[in-house]
């Protein structure tokens, strides 16, 4: 007797890739079940190096890839975030990339933020002496821009995501190749850029503490209860109540009651 663990994910994958005829390919079921795996922390923050790891040698296996870096604006919920950054540059690089502040004159990354279609880096304009700056600096770091591909992506909630990576040479030889290289890699940079935003989302309210108090009057909202029964419940006033409402819906950044009880039970925050 024996005992078979099965990863649910990868089977649903692969009964995709056997009955539509091969429309997923190895690439997109490997992606795939990097981006299904939790790569956070014991502490609930994004083990970037796991991940890292995970997408340089998938990228490195089909495409020769050297250098990727992903950089998310306007995620939702998050006001006090920036930019959220993704990469495998050496720290010294990466540190040097943010210290300079060329995340907001990097000419690959300000295309993606006004184009909505995947581009090759030989087509991008530099100007100005801060681009070449950039450039020659992170050639230092042994970065080549001679062939690369940037994808943009545009949320529905304003969100952008950039993801950038490098091409090996003989990888790519014209517009077949642009197509084929994008066929592949526009779904991954779409999945990595939702990935980025939930967890982005969730470790803003799960570093947030909640009182009992007001875990307890969430509780009863999203049970139904008025404020009126959940001053009775709780023995204590309306007004009471109505404080400890307002004071969760500020902790977690929610536009009003219903909200505040979506995002309390969608990260275990409520008083069971």
């Amino acid at each position: 007797m024996f005992y078979l663990t099965i990863n649910f994910n990868i089977v649903k994958l692969l009964i995709k890739l056997v009955f539509c005829g091969g429309v997923l390919t190895l690439f997109e079921v490997k992606t795939s079940e990097l981006l299904e795996c939790d790569f956070l922390n014991e502490r609930g923050n994004l083990n970037a190096a796991v991940l890292n790891q995970g997408i340089h040698k998938i990228l490195a296996e089909y495409f020769d890839t050297k250098f990727y870096s992903y950089i998310g604006f306007n995620f939702p919920n998050n006001d006090d975030l920036k930019y959220y950054t993704l990469t495998n540059l050496t720290p010294a690089a990466a540190q040097s990339y943010m210290d300079d502040g060329y995340v907001y004159v990097d000419p690959f990354v300000l295309k993606g933020l006004n184009y909505d279609k995947p581009y090759l880096w030989k087509d991008v304009e530099v100007t100005g002496k801060r681009q070449f700056k950039m450039i020659n600096n992170l050639k230092k770091f042994g970065i080549i821009f001679d062939i690369g591909i940037s994808i943009p992506i545009h949320g529905d909630m304003g969100e952008i995501g950039v993801f950038s990576f490098d091409i090996g040479e003989g990888y790519y030889n014209g517009a077949n190749d642009f197509d084929l290289i994008i066929g592949k890699m526009e779904p991954f940079a779409r999945l990595l850029h939702q990935k980025m935003i939930d967890h982005a989302s969730q470790k803003k309210t799960t570093d947030i503490m909640l009182t009992p108090r007001q875990m307890e009057v969430l509780k009863w909202a999203s049970e139904g209860k008025s404020c009126l029964d959940t001053s009775v419940i709780m023995s204590i006033s309306e007004n009471t109540v109505r404080n400890h409402l307002n004071l969760a819906r500020l902790a977690l950044n929610a536009n009003n009651t219903t909200h505040a009880c979506s995002i309390a039970i969608k990260n275990n925050l409520l008083i069971r």
